[in-house]
């Protein structure tokens, strides 16, 4: 089953949920802002900054960044932020953001929004990389180990046995059961992203 095995890591990262990468992100932008308002810079400056960086963090300021030169508003920009993630951290750091731009000079308590966010996420980090270690085991066995051990059966029992399994039997095994079990696993560990959501 190498196909399956040579496609996990591309896999993996394909099923990254984006509210993970916006609380991982998040911090790191924040605590940019944070430094150009302490500098000096106006918010929207501030703001532009922080966008052109930070993944898909960045992508999400731009877009606010967008609305706002649109003539949304600050307020109804970061509304709309916090209303595309189910992540409570982010919802947290929209308001967080719109709070100091309604009162200024917050640009320390953008820091501390900032370390407190980050912090939090590595908690739930840790939380997540104990948990999904067992499945990460499992998810090799199912791609690499018993693969190999079901080919192995089949050449055996086909060549010395009479317990072989029939053309199609094997077929769907390699297409389609250890493929579907492999799905399944990447899909478990897609569901216990590290994200703290809103109820």
């Amino acid at each position: 089953n190498w196909p399956t095995s040579l496609g996990a890591g591309t896999m993996l990262e394909f099923l990254q949920n984006d509210d993970e990468l916006l609380e991982r992100e998040m911090p790191y932008a924040l605590q940019a802002i944070a430094v150009q308002l302490a500098a000096g810079q106006s918010f929207e400056t501030s703001l532009k900054t922080a966008s052109r960086g930070f993944g898909t963090a960045g992508r999400k300021l731009a877009t606010a960044l967008s609305q706002i030169e649109a003539g949304a508003g600050v307020h109804k920009a970061f509304q709309n932020l916090a209303d595309s993630t189910k992540s409570l951290a982010v919802k947290r750091c929209c308001a967080q953001i719109t709070f100091a731009y309604e009162h200024g000079g917050g640009s320390d308590a953008l820091e501390q929004a900032a370390s407190q966010m980050a912090a939090e996420h590595q908690a739930r980090l840790r939380e997540y990389n104990s948990r999904a270690s067992f499945l990460s085991i499992v998810f090799v066995a199912v791609s690499c180990v018993l693969p190999a051990l079901a080919a192995a059966y089949l050449v055996i029992g086909s060549s010395f046995l009479e317990s072989g399994a029939t053309p199609l039997q094997a077929t769907l095994l390699f297409l389609l059961a250890f493929p579907l079990a492999d799905a399944l696993l990447l899909a478990a560990l897609y569901r216990l992203a590290p994200v703290e959501t809103a109820s």
